[in-house]
């Protein structure tokens, strides 16, 4: 008989009946294909059916996908000397291309693969070997970071205070949770902005428009700062966040992609990103759940379902490639496009069914959300990891 799953508060089901029994060899033989030996970093991504370097498309994913892949890898229970993974000279190159990249915003992904991993070095010592300080991060970095970037910071701190009594990464931590409940939260319509004060013009200037993105990391650190520090606020919040997004969950179990945090509805359908489907909204929502006692279980069926059945009429899933492609994506004229960002800026709910195209495209980091997720599902020993 195969194993139970556990998916949120609800009933367990076999290892042979979950979606994941499928998607977690493929997620697992592709990510540990992404691992560059020489640079130790996990820095290859599928695009067009072909492996290619994602520095050259994306200057900072290297960083954050190599980030990511420890916490998945972690999270699951798989052997790093298996795989001929050193996790503690991945730390350090990650360390590296904080330096070398001057990207800070990925530095709380860092303290938490760090933490996870059981790296050599606590936050404030691994923070040095990135060129940062804990005050510095705290005081000066957190205001200007997306929101997205603040969730992971709040989520790095929060579990390197799970595991070392360290008062001042406690009071870090809960000043990045802070940040995130009483500057980028709207009660008044359950939505997290996209940018705070602090941050750049350009941030600023769309920092009612939210992403997918903002929103379900900012769940997932909610639920951490519940069970970590006990704070009752932080739960609230990540309740009412998560039961929004519930109800605005599409009819094929889509999670939609932009939001009008002054506005309360969704600004932006399409894309629609299957990691955002098996990963990161099942892995926030088991959180959740862990944090309040609910059972959204339904909600994270609904999501990994559209992975095989969803508007495009066919599964994101490819075996050959032995990968999950990345989205799909909206059909329509270039013009049209422009329009409907003027529309979205200007509080226009975008309510449109939509013609797609699949983008065959996928990052490291992708398998690895896949891969935590279904360890949650799974009930596999956390590890270090507090949910």
């Amino acid at each position: 008989m195969g194993q139970t799953m556990a998916t949120g508060g609800g009933p367990s089901r076999t290892a042979d009946d979950s979606p994941y029994a499928a998607l977690t060899p493929l997620s697992r033989r592709s990510l540990v294909d992404s691992f560059d030996h020489r640079r130790s970093l996990f820095s290859h991504q599928l695009l067009n059916d072909q492996w290619r370097e994602i520095d050259e498309i994306y200057p900072h994913e290297t960083l954050t996908s190599s980030c990511i892949a420890l916490l998945g890898l972690a999270r699951s229970g798989e052997s790093f000397d298996q795989h001929a993974i050193d996790p503690e000279r991945c730390l350090e190159a990650i360390a590296g291309e904080v330096r070398r990249t001057g990207y800070v915003g990925g530095i709380g992904l860092a303290l938490w693969a760090n933490a996870v991993v059981g790296g050599g070095t606590d936050a404030e010592a691994y923070l040095r070997s990135a060129g940062l300080s804990l005050g510095s991060v705290v005081d000066d970095l957190l205001p200007s970071l997306t929101t997205m970037e603040a969730a992971w910071l709040a989520s790095g701190l929060l579990h390197d205070a799970a595991r070392r009594d360290d008062a001042a990464v406690r009071r870090a931590a809960q000043s990045a949770v802070d940040e995130l409940r009483t500057n980028r939260y709207s009660g008044a319509t359950r939505l997290m902005r996209h940018a705070g004060a602090g941050a750049s013009a350009v941030h600023r200037l769309r920092g009612h428009i939210a992403n997918f993105a903002d929103q379900i990391y900012s769940v997932q650190a909610f639920a951490f700062a519940s069970i970590v520090l006990d704070d009752a606020a932080a739960r609230g919040a990540g309740t009412a966040l998560a039961d929004h997004h519930v109800q605005l969950q599409g009819p094929l179990g889509q999670w939609w992609w932009h939001f009008d945090a002054q506005r309360g509805h969704v600004a932006l359908r399409y894309a629609v990103y299957s990691v955002h489907q098996h990963g990161m909204s099942p892995m926030a929502l088991a959180a959740i759940d862990t944090a309040d006692g609910a059972d959204r279980s339904a909600a994270i069926d609904a999501s990994l379902a559209w992975i095989s059945r969803n508007e495009s009429g066919t599964s994101m899933v490819d075996e050959q490639r032995s990968t999950i492609w990345r989205s799909l994506e909206r059909i329509e004229p270039v013009a049209a496009g422009r329009l409907r960002g003027v529309l979205e800026a200007l509080g226009v709910a975008d309510q449109r069914d939509a013609d797609v195209s699949l983008n065959r495209e996928t990052r490291p980091y992708e398998w690895a959300w896949c891969m935590y997720a279904a360890a949650i599902a799974a009930g596999a020993p956390k590890g270090g990891s507090i949910v």
